[in-house]
């Protein structure tokens, strides 16, 4: 089994935002993990989308996971779409942190 440190992404029983558990992965590309988390306080199931780990991510890159973030909360209510959270961006000595909750 692959490290998942060396894969880049999150440990599960990592606490993303103080407020979010991982648990698995549901799923990756070449844009980044999708994990199924918990809400600690919600004490609800979601995922979390988090853009690929790197050491450098360019504004049109940041801009390009708001903007599939804005548009979803557009669609908000719409059947068939995912809610989303307000995503969150946090820049390490190392690396870029920019994910988003679907709950």
């Amino acid at each position: 089994m692959l490290d998942e440190a060396i894969l880049g992404r999150l440990p599960l029983g990592t606490v993303v935002n103080e407020k979010y558990e991982i648990q698995k992965v549901i799923g990756s590309g070449g844009f980044g993990t999708t994990y199924l988390a918990q809400d600690l306080v919600l004490k609800m199931p979601v995922a979390v989308k988090e853009y690929k780990k790197q050491s450098y991510v360019s504004e049109k890159e940041k801009q390009r996971f708001l903007e599939e973030a804005r548009t979803m909360a557009r669609l908000d209510g719409k059947p068939g779409i995912v809610k989303v959270s307000p995503p969150q961006i946090r820049q390490s000595i190392l690396s870029w942190s920019i994910w988003m909750v679907l709950p």
